[in-house]
């Protein structure tokens, strides 16, 4: 009798529990696969249907509404868009998104590329659903725009990226006024985000190493003003004026705990306008790189509001480092214009043709190169500030403002000895417009971007107070602090770097968690007190 040999049985049922598992498997991956063809789209997309593969344009209609589930992956197999007139609900969650994208992604670096054509919301047509919301989205590799909205509102953007994409990240127009927070905009050929005849409000974000202008805006809508708040635009490069912003056609801005820096462009790489009225307030244009007004750039009657804001270490490769005024209006109030750099006038430079409307009021323009403030034709009217070199108005000095570590872009004001005045005493302390509201701890307003907070160094500490332990962590932190050394601590604030309180808990020795959730992202300073009042003070990043 043949007995058979167990080596080769063994083999042949390791085959065949093989071919069975690549079957099976086949059969869950064709399962989990939903093909859809061109034609309206409505209803309820399921992780359990994903990925969704889109082999045409799809409609979501006026009257109808399509939801896809957190983990969801839509994919595009051409030059595909989906159409949004109705409501379009794309809800993902910090640990499930959703993604949108090619699905072939190959030759895109190239430019060899046929992908989707991005997703857009149309509203011409009455929409009477509830808004359109992404939450925890990414919209990646599209040969068009990611996100295009045309005269469309009702539309929020959460928690989302939109990146990779051909032409914009975020194109925006025709009144549509929507409602952006926690994005990320990044690598876009032409740009992160572009509104024409819009009024977006975004917060939260970061726009950063798109190949065109961070943000630019063309017009205004007829009912809003468009917002940035509390957000970084880096890296941004284009071949025209703009690096980081550009204002054009009476566009109108509301700019507030913004940094701007990094960016390159031919002029206005931190801030370019040409007509418009825009307001920045406690930010800073910094480290930017241009041929004209590295920091910013305005001409054409453009209306430049300025207050708590530094202009810092940009260069300019002929005129202008800090700032360049061509026929334009710049009210610039308890600012910093500091370690600038150009050919010629390094700080600030005014080509002037009417006189008015251009004031610098209770600020530092300090160690720039060239002159501080170059003037062709007519001067602003400059007055309570630090002008390296001097400048005639009333109040002005010419002092070392003696900034507290300007290298690394740190321009708060010392005082060495406090509260015994010497030559370590800032002269920009109390040094401002009398005229002006005090500054938040209750003293005469000080020049600059920055005061100095004069009520937290009152109480000299002993070398064994709870004060030289206490320490905050995680630092930056995203969602909360913890406190150590916390017995003595009465009372804890955080403010921001202009000194508002933001925040005031009473802690009578029990608080070591700080929920800081319902702040934005920002530098802030927590300020903790004991019962006699002895403070300390400790700077945070919230991320």
């Amino acid at each position: 009798m043949n007995v058979p040999n167990i080596r080769n049985k063994t083999q042949i049922m390791v085959k065949f529990r093989t071919t069975i598992l690549l079957l099976l498997l086949a059969t869950i991956t064709t399962q989990a696969q939903t093909y859809i063809t061109a034609g309206d789209a409505t209803g309820s997309w399921t992780n359990e249907g994903s990925p969704y593969i889109i082999e045409g344009d799809l409609i979501v209609a006026p009257a109808e509404r399509l939801e896809i589930e957190a983990g969801v992956e839509v994919l595009f197999t051409g030059p595909f868009v989906i159409e949004v007139y109705g409501r379009l609900e794309a809800i993902g969650t910090p640990t499930d998104s959703i993604y949108f994208r090619a699905a072939d992604t190959t030759g895109f670096s190239s430019g060899n590329y046929n992908g989707w054509l991005g997703i857009g919301l149309i509203g011409y047509t009455a929409i009477t659903n509830e808004n359109s919301r992404f939450e925890y989205c990414n919209i990646e590799y599209s040969a068009g725009s990611g996100i295009t909205c045309v005269h469309y509102r009702n539309f929020e953007l959460k928690n989302s990226k939109l990146a990779n994409n051909k032409e914009y990240g975020l194109l925006l127009t025709d009144f549509s006024d929507i409602f952006a927070t926690d994005i990320n905009v990044e690598f876009n050929g032409q740009g992160g985000v572009k509104s024409n005849f819009s009024a977006p409000s975004i917060s939260n974000f970061e726009i950063s190493n798109n190949g065109g202008t961070g943000v630019s805006i063309l017009g205004h809508s007829m009912t809003e003003i468009f917002e940035l708040n509390s957000g970084i635009i880096h890296h941004n490069t284009s071949v025209e004026n703009g690096g980081g912003i550009a204002i054009s056609e009476e566009g109108l801005l509301n700019v507030s705990d913004v940094e701007i820096s990094h960016n390159q462009a031919l002029n206005g790489a931190g801030f370019y306008g040409n007509s418009g009225y825009v307001t920045v307030n406690n930010s800073t244009v910094s480290f930017n790189h241009a041929q004209n007004g590295a920091g910013i750039f305005i001409e054409n009657n453009c209306i430049l509001q300025m207050d708590f804001t530094t202009i810092s270490h940009n260069y300019a490769q002929s005129t202008g480092g800090g700032v360049y005024n061509q026929s334009s209006f710049i009210n610039l109030t308890k600012s910093t214009i500091a370690d600038n750099q150009a050919t010629a006038a390094g700080g600030l430079y005014y080509e002037l043709y009417t006189s008015g409307n251009n004031t610098i009021n209770s600020s530092i323009i300090w160690n720039n190169s060239q002159e501080s403030v170059s003037v062709a034709l007519i001067a602003p009217e400059v007055t309570f500030s630090d002008v390296e070199g001097g400048f005639e108005g009333e109040g002005n000095i010419d002092q070392d403002p003696l900034f507290a570590q300007s290298d690394n872009n740190d321009y708060h004001l010392t005082w060495a000895n406090f509260p015994v005045e010497n030559e370590f005493t800032s002269p920009c302390i109390d040094a401002g417009d009398y005229n002006l509201n005090v500054d938040p701890d209750g003293t005469a307003a000080d020049m600059g971007a920055y005061y100095y907070h004069q009520e937290m160094f009152m109480t000299k500490v002993n070398e064994n107070s709870w004060m030289q332990t206490t320490e905050i962590y995680p630092n930056p932190a995203t969602s909360a602090i913890y406190v150590n050394g916390t017995d003595d601590i009465q009372t804890i604030d955080i403010t921001n770097l202009s000194g508002q309180v933001v925040k005031h808990l009473e802690a009578n020795g029990a608080i070591n968690h700080i929920d800081l959730n319902d702040l934005q992202t920002a530098v802030y300073l927590v300020i903790m007190k004991d019962a006699v009042g002895n403070s300390v003070t400790k700077k945070l990043i919230k991320q």
